[in-house]
């Protein structure tokens, strides 16, 4: 089962408050998990119930791998991931059942749901303070936010070494002689890429 195809970059945004920052993190084509009989992203990966069902067929999957699984995802905070965040747009067809305005007809207050920060997937480790998603905000006498000048998105990247290391039994890289200076050269390409985009907006 691949599921370090699910493991995603690193990226701190305000998207992240939201079940629409799942949409960030792939994978670019979803791993299929036969005892769940889904193709899964993180758009409808619940991390506790694919636990649960993996303890169904413990005869198949040694309990010590279970237990050290579970063990991770405690000390890490991973429960449910995205799909018991609210959805900036609750009429999506993939917006999960379990949101809390699923459906909703009723505006989504952002600034409240802004308003201190909010945890990405692995809450214990991941905290994105109010400071780092947004900039310039004015808040209300009860100290919730009602206007924010600036969003902001931080998106750490591989390394070199890890970026090679990931890509090399690739087939995408599998004719071009891949090393760890192109392996350089893609990070920064894409950095360059990813500049002149921001500034075109």
């Amino acid at each position: 089962m691949p599921l370090e195809n699910l493991f995603p970059c690193a990226i701190i945004t305000p998207l992240d408050c939201f079940w629409e920052g799942s949409k960030l993190l792939g994978p670019e084509f979803p791993v299929k998990i036969p005892i769940l009989n889904s193709n899964v992203q993180w758009t409808n990966l619940n991390p506790q119930r694919l636990i649960e069902v993996m303890k169904n067929f413990a005869n198949y999957v040694p309990t010590i791998t279970l237990h050290t699984i579970e063990s991770f995802m405690k000390r890490a905070g991973i429960t449910t991931a995205y799909q018991k965040k609210p959805c900036l747009n609750p009429a999506d067809d993939q917006c999960p059942p379990t949101s809390p305005n699923k459906k909703s007809s009723q505006p989504l207050d952002i600034g409240a749901e802004l308003t201190g920060g909010c945890h990405g997937f692995a809450a214990k480790y991941m905290h994105w303070p109010e400071d780092v998603l947004v900039g310039g905000v004015t808040k209300n006498k009860t100290g919730y936010i009602v206007r924010a000048e600036a969003l902001q998105t931080v998106i750490q990247l591989m390394a070199e070494k890890e970026m090679y290391d990931y890509w090399k039994e690739h087939i995408k890289v599998h004719n071009l002689d891949w090393t760890l200076d192109k392996a350089k050269k893609v990070l920064e390409a894409w950095q360059r890429k990813f500049t002149e985009a921001v500034l075109r907006e």
